[in-house]
């Protein structure tokens, strides 16, 4: 099965590869942390994490599933 991200999706994913915290992610893209953890709710959804479990565990899980893909979620370079 595969996964489709929309353009934010992917910014957010490859931040989190760099491993931004939210308030990093939101500075970076110029969005508000609500608005990062919407983007990681959503992403955690896609790719199976069941929502009880959206918790420090479910980044790693993000990880290694962006790590799957690496063809796909290139990183980003920070500002600065």
């Amino acid at each position: 099965m595969s996964i489709t991200l929309t353009p934010r999706e992917e910014d957010v994913a490859r931040c989190i590869r760099e491993c931004m915290s939210s308030k990093q992610i939101a500075s970076h893209l110029g969005i508000s942390v609500s608005t990062v953890r919407l983007r990681l709710h959503k992403i955690y959804r896609k790719i199976g994490v069941p929502t009880g479990e959206v918790r420090a565990g479910s980044r790693m899980r993000l990880l290694r599933w962006l790590m799957s893909k690496e063809e796909v979620i290139l990183p980003v370079k920070m500002k600065g």
